[in-house]
């Protein structure tokens, strides 16, 4: 009998134990409750660290805000571009290359560096970039007195299968083509009229440029071999771009104009192979 009733005992405590700790955990929390201990993803869980996917840092990827413009902060952004450009180039001073070449086509391409202000209003511009102009002459009638050329002789004359290194004294060529290719490098600024660089939706922008080139040139002659020389040039540009938001990224588009100098004795110091031009060009690239 004694049994019986510590059974029943037993049975009658472990039943209120069981109901009071299930209210306990089911009683909802009071507002505000239990927020001082809430556990984020960097936090540790029973003593383990949670698993954290790696990824640049925000100062790299610079993550653009959806719907709204204005400040963003201390310290404007930094933005990368890549460009293509080409356009027609106008003779438009200089010597002999003036008097002769036709229009000349103009193709290039390269990297801009954009320093912004904080409200993405304004930047400052580094621009590295390649460029190749290929100009053809319209008059080909012997205009240019080049003197002690040196000449590879192939005609075999001073015997069978050999060639002689000489020198002509005196010769007056007609001029083929004129081809240029550059480095080029200018700094310059930027200025958008219509929203900013984190605006998704369109921008306009203007911007200038100033900076100097350095490459080759190849002149091509009427019965005469290839003539290469150094060239040296500075160049001045104004430019207007539309861009348009594409995802992550920025399409832009515009018109570029250049003006350019550039020096040059490939002709000898006797004659004026100076040359300056004026440019048309398309510009478009993507910006990230």
């Amino acid at each position: 009998m004694n049994a019986l009733k510590l059974a029943v005992a037993v049975l009658v405590v472990s039943s209120f134990t069981w109901e009071s700790s299930y209210s306990q955990e089911t009683q909802p929390s009071a507002p505000g409750a239990g927020q001082g201990s809430a556990l984020n993803d960097s936090e540790a869980v029973d003593g383990v660290t949670p698993y954290s996917k790696a990824t640049l840092s925000q100062w790299i990827l610079y993550p653009r805000d959806q719907g709204s413009c204005g400040p963003l902060g201390r310290h404007g952004p930094i933005v990368l571009e890549t460009y293509f450009r080409t356009g027609v180039n106008f003779p438009i001073g200089g010597g002999i290359y003036n008097e002769v070449l036709n229009a000349g086509w103009n193709v290039g391409g390269g990297g801009r560096s954009l320093f912004f202000n904080p409200e993405a209003t304004k930047a400052w511009v580094i621009d590295l970039g390649i460029s190749n102009v290929h100009y053809n002459s319209s008059d080909r009638s012997p205009q240019v007195s080049l003197f002690n050329l040196p000449y590879l002789d192939r005609s075999g004359q001073f015997g069978f299968g050999v060639n002689r290194s000489i020198t002509i004294p005196a010769l007056d060529l007609g001029l083929i083509s004129l081809n240029q290719t550059f480095v080029n490098m200018s700094g310059g600024k930027e200025y958008y009229l219509l929203g900013d660089a984190f605006c998704q939706d369109r921008q306009w922008r203007i911007g200038g440029d100033v900076g100097g080139r350095y490459g080759t040139c190849k002149g091509e002659f009427v019965g005469f071999p290839n003539i290469s020389n150094t060239i040296g040039a500075i160049f001045l540009t104004l430019h207007s771009d539309l861009i348009i938001p594409w995802g992550k990224c920025n399409l832009f588009g515009g018109v570029r104009l250049e003006w350019d100098y550039t020096w040059s004795d490939i002709l000898q110091r006797q004659n004026n192979s100076d040359l300056a031009s004026f440019g048309l060009l398309f510009n478009g690239g993507l910006q990230f």
